[in-house]
């Protein structure tokens, strides 16, 4: 979890604790001075002490409950950002439109949940236009590009990563991978 959120988080927590605590001692004040004040005091009269109750749960009370709400979406959410990234990194190479199906969001949502990601420091990565697919910088150097399919001669035009199988989206056949053959080993050392 990234530490700004951390921090946002506890901050909401930690007011939303203080607020809260703070107007429940204040109401059980003006509860205990109304049943038993101190000598030589006034007494309150019920009246002041649902007026101070009504302050102290409209200013401390309802706002604190209220900041430890938004404490735990704001937790929910960064644990939520923090899984996501996860699943983008282990796909090297995805495509908007798989992205969004997958995470059952529309395309927008979906491109407005990885810039928050990206922004944010949790996973490294640029948007292809080209493509219209989300690469991280690993990807970047193991990829091929297919032309055309050497079986049926559909235009395929498209770039695999190295270790996926590349299928025609026409005849779905598998493409050969055009990687090139390993260097032949170095001649044997002969001793005369």
């Amino acid at each position: 979890m990234s530490t700004w959120v951390r921090m946002k988080d506890k901050t909401y927590f930690t007011l939303g604790a203080l607020l809260l605590v703070g107007g429940i001692v204040m109401v059980l004040t003006a509860i205990v001075l109304t049943m038993s004040p101190p000598r030589g005091t006034p007494a309150f009269e019920a009246g002041q002490s649902l007026i101070v109750g009504a302050f102290c749960t409209g200013v401390a009370i309802v706002p604190g409950a209220l900041l430890i709400w938004r404490g735990f979406k704001a937790r929910a959410f960064a644990k939520e950002l923090e899984e996501f990234s996860g699943w983008v990194r282990a796909y090297r190479r995805i495509g908007l439109a798989d992205l969004a199906r997958k995470l059952g969001k529309s395309e927008m949502e979906t491109e407005k949940l990885l810039v928050t990601v990206v922004d944010r420091g949790l996973v490294r990565g640029f948007i292809d236009r080209a493509a219209n697919e989300f690469v991280v910088p690993e990807a970047i150097g193991q990829s091929m590009f297919v032309g055309a399919c050497p079986r049926c001669g559909a235009n395929v035009q498209r770039q695999f990563l190295v270790g996926e199988t590349p299928v025609c989206p026409y005849c779905s056949s598998v493409i050969a991978a055009s990687v090139p053959p390993p260097p032949p080993p170095p001649p044997a050392y002969v001793r005369r």
